[in-house]
């Protein structure tokens, strides 16, 4: 829909209710999930490569290439979509990846992403419902991203913070 491609400063204009809303994301949250399906926690940005890798690329860039990456079908296609971004070096690029993310070697390439974005779909879900059953108010949601009044911070932090550690059995920062 037109709404989840808002941006963020578009979104932060929302009221609800003819009230100021705030947004809270889950941070790194597709290899927050993958390292607690490994047994291993995120010990640094996985988006945070060195900015001399792709030329011009900023951790924006290298996060939409990482989750594309976990959406290829195969290793062959990995590097064929790095080659495609003008990634000259796809095996230099996916060994940089895994320097800081090494849990994410089975993941690549390995059609991963549709089971992530289930499990993102169903805390999402979870996460809504438990914030209107407690609030009786509305909660906008944007993929990982929830906007809610802004009196209602701390309750929707709450429930983000219980719905994925009851999920993955871990914590995750929420932004």
């Amino acid at each position: 829909s037109r709404g989840s491609n808002l941006p963020k400063r578009v979104r932060d204009e929302i009221m609800i209710d003819g009230e100021k809303t705030v947004e809270l994301d889950y941070s790194s949250y597709h290899p927050t999930m993958i390292a607690a399906m490994c047994s291993e926690t995120l010990l640094n940005d996985p988006y945070s490569l060195p900015s001399d890798l792709v030329d011009g690329w900023d951790r924006a860039d290298h996060k939409k290439a990482i989750n594309a990456l976990l959406n290829c079908s195969s290793k062959k296609a990995a590097n064929g979509f790095l080659q495609s971004v003008n990634v000259e070096k796809p095996s230099k690029y996916i060994a940089e990846v895994l320097k800081l993310s090494p849990f994410m070697k089975t993941f690549i390439g390995t059609d991963s992403g549709v089971k992530l974005q289930k499990a993102d779909s169903d805390i999402a879900n979870k996460v809504m419902v438990e914030f209107i059953k407690k609030t009786g108010s509305a909660v906008l949601c944007w993929h990982d991203s929830f906007r809610v009044q802004a009196k209602h911070e701390d309750v929707l932090r709450e429930i983000m913070e219980k719905t994925f550690r009851e999920a993955f059995s871990t914590s995750i920062e929420i932004k």
